[in-house]
C-alpha cells in the first residue's frame, strides 16, 4: 500500500544525500517511460544509472513496500518488482 508518509520520508533522504543521485539530475522520462520503443532504451539506461546511487537498495526497498507500479526504483523495473512482490508473498504464506 502506497504511503505519501513514506515517499515524503524516501525523498527528503534523496534531497538530503551528499553524493550524487542520478535520478534527481536528470530527466525523469528515463526513470518513468511511456510504452514504446523508447522504454527499452530508457529503463537500460536508467537501470545503468542506478547501479551507480549510493542510494539503490533504500530506493529499491521503498518501491517494493510502498508498491510503485511505474518506473525503475532502485534498478528495478515493474515486472522486477512485481515479481519480487509475488515471491515475498509466497514466502509469508509458507510462514502461516
Amino acid at each position: 500500500m502506497k504511503s505519501y508518509a513514506a515517499y515524503e520520508t524516501f525523498i527528503q533522504m534523496v534531497e538530503e544525500h551528499p553524493e550524487r543521485v542520478p535520478c534527481r539530475e536528470s530527466d525523469p522520462d528515463l526513470w518513468f517511460a511511456e510504452w514504446g520503443e523508447d522504454q527499452s532504451i530508457n529503463y537500460r539506461y536508467a537501470v545503468n544509472q542506478c547501479g551507480k546511487c549510493p542510494l539503490m537498495r533504500e530506493c529499491a526497498d521503498y518501491a517494493i513496500r510502498n508498491d510503485e507500479v511505474y518506473g525503475i526504483w532502485g534498478g528495478l523495473t515493474p515486472k522486477d518488482r512485481q515479481k519480487m512482490r509475488i515471491a515475498r508473498e509466497k514466502l509469508q504464506q509458507r510462514t502461516i
